[in-house]
This record gives structure tokens, C-alpha cells and sequence, in this order.
């Protein structure tokens, strides 16, 4: 919140802008796409002030703003690609599902290789021992938003190398990686009468 949502509104309407400049040519400046849900929407200045006996007060003082004078302050900043955070499940229901919802739970299941538990203790215990690197590696692995900031990216660099002159404006490039990439967003459907 606060600083990392005024960064990204400010990147955004520069960009926009930028874009806007350029009137429909191509866009050889800066290109900024918002992934991600809506922003929490902070945009003031708390301080706290010591007034006695161990006491203080916190106030607000100031309130940011952006570029184009407009306010982050509960409004948040908006994203062009829609995607809201899936968590994983709860650890209960991953500690039933590794019990009881798989075959190999259950207490006479068929053995393909004599040494199935014991690989499985192992591979507990490796994920003990992992570094923080390794445990973060693993969480951004599994993070669908970064999933998707990767594959917009990956649509976006391969529409540059094949076909330029679909996305050499920011709001065309927006429009094609929408075309291209499903996210949370609803989908519109026509039908189709033979």
C-alpha cells in the first residue's frame, strides 16, 4: 500500500500519456502494463505525535498525489490486467488430501516399488532443509499472478518479433494481450448460427 501503489499509479499515467503524445504512431518510450488486483487504495501521511504520560496521537498530515493531480486515497490504483491472487489451500485440506484423498493413502495400496515411503519422508525432509532462496523460489513458482505478469510478458515479446504493428501503441498492445491471454475478466461469447 501507500508508496508501492503511488509508484505504480505514477509509472501508469506516465505511460499513458506517453502513449497519448505518440497519437497512434509507434511507442518507443516507456511501456507500462498494471498486473494484479485493485491497489488497497492508501494514499495519506500518518505521523505520530508524543503528547505525555507515554501517550500519542497519530494524524494524518498529508495526502499524496499523482502526476495528473488525481488521489490514490480510497480509490486504489486500477489494473489493465485484472488478476486476482488464488491462495492455495488451507494446510488441513492439504493434509488430507496427501492422507486420505490419493490411492497411495490408503493402508494396502499397490506398491509399484518397494521403497515409495521411505522416498516420500525423504522429499519431507528436504523441504525442511531448504534455504530461504529456495522456499521463495517455490512460493513464486506456485504464485499465479506472477504465473500470469510472465506469460503477459511472453505474449507481449513474441507479438513484438511477429507482428509489430499490433502492439506498437500501449493501448494496442493492451487490446492484443487481452485478445491473447484469458484472465479474470469476463469473457464475452457470441453465438454462432449455421
Amino acid at each position: 500500500a501507500s508508496a508501492a501503489e503511488i509508484l505504480a499509479g505514477a509509472l501508469k499515467i506516465h505511460s499513458e500519456e506517453l502513449s497519448q503524445k505518440s497519437k497512434g504512431k509507434a511507442q518507443k518510450k516507456l511501456m507500462v502494463f498494471v498486473v494484479g488486483a485493485k491497489s488497497f487504495g492508501k494514499g495519506s501521511v500518518q505521523e505520530v505525535v508524543p503528547v505525555s504520560n507515554d501517550c500519542a496521537v497519530k494524524i494524518t498530515t498529508s495526502l499524496y498525489f499523482l502526476p495528473n493531480d488525481s488521489s490514490v486515497q480510497g480509490l486504489g490504483i486500477e489494473p489493465d490486467f485484472t488478476i486476482d491472487r488464488q491462495f492455495p489451500p488451507p494446510d488441513q485440506v492439504l493434509w488430507f488430501n496427501k492422507n486420505y484423498g490419493r490411492e497411495r493413502a490408503l493402508p494396502n495400496y499397490i506398491k509399484v516399488t518397494e521403497n515409495e515411503k521411505e522416498e516420500e519422508k525423504k522429499e519431507d525432509e528436504n523441504d525442511e532443509k531448504k534455504s530461504w532462496t529456495e522456499r521463495m523460489r517455490k512460493q513464486l513458482s506456485g504464485d499465479n499472478q506472477f504465473r500470469s505478469c510472465i506469460t503477459l510478458i511472453n505474449i507481449l515479446d513474441t507479438a513484438k518479433h511477429n507482428c509489430p504493428a499490433k502492439v506498437n501503441t500501449r493501448d494496442s498492445a493492451i487490446d492484443f494481450m487481452k485478445a491473447n491471454y484469458l484472465t479474470g475478466e469476463t469473457i464475452l461469447m457470441d453465438e454462432v448460427k449455421i
